[in-house]
């Protein structure tokens, strides 16, 4: 199987944000997601935190529906600069947060973005994962493998930041 390496686009996605001056990264998922994903997207952001003096700790927000009272509260709660999750990019495009302007109040970053979109995070390519996995299946017919494999195994692909106009540089004040 070919997949893209969740937990490790989770840490791009953080890395570029740290280089770009953010520390109260936050993070949003939908509870069904997350298990879909095996928690790869948020065992990486709670790594990262755990890992990282550069980042303050903030609670991720695990969503069991999608609805904006939650997300306004944590919002309010944990002060995020920058909020890693496009559910809540969704949310304000409809109108259904308005209490935050991107990305002049809080930045904005996607783990599965279009390539030419507004939003910026993380672009997964795919089209890339679908020639990877042909490129796999035409190794297997060529050494006569059919079936189940007895040794499963998962090609991992990595995705590319993707600018967009939601997380720019932040202006970080002299010290």
């Amino acid at each position: 199987k070919v997949s893209n390496g969740q937990y490790t686009t989770m840490r791009i996605a953080i890395d570029k944000l740290i280089e770009r001056g953010y520390r109260r990264i936050g993070f949003v998922i939908h509870r069904v997601h997350n298990e879909r994903l095996l928690g790869a997207f948020l065992g990486a952001y709670l790594a990262y935190q755990y890992g990282s003096p550069l980042l303050a700790p903030l609670e991720p927000l695990v969503l069991d529906e999608v609805e904006p009272e939650p997300i306004r509260h944590w919002i309010k709660k944990e002060k995020p600069e920058v909020i890693i999750g496009g559910l809540v990019y969704d949310l304000l495009k409809e109108g259904k947060l308005l209490d935050s302007d991107i990305p002049e109040d809080t930045a904005i970053v996607g783990t599965d973005v279009p390539k030419h979109g507004e939003l910026s995070g993380i672009f997964q390519n795919h089209e890339h994962d679908g020639a990877e996995g042909i490129r796999m299946l035409v190794g297997q017919l060529l050494r006569n493998e059919f079936g189940i494999p007895k040794n499963p195994m998962t090609y991992t692909t990595f995705g590319s930041w993707h600018e967009g106009t939601t997380a720019p540089k932040r202006k970080v004040a002299a010290q």
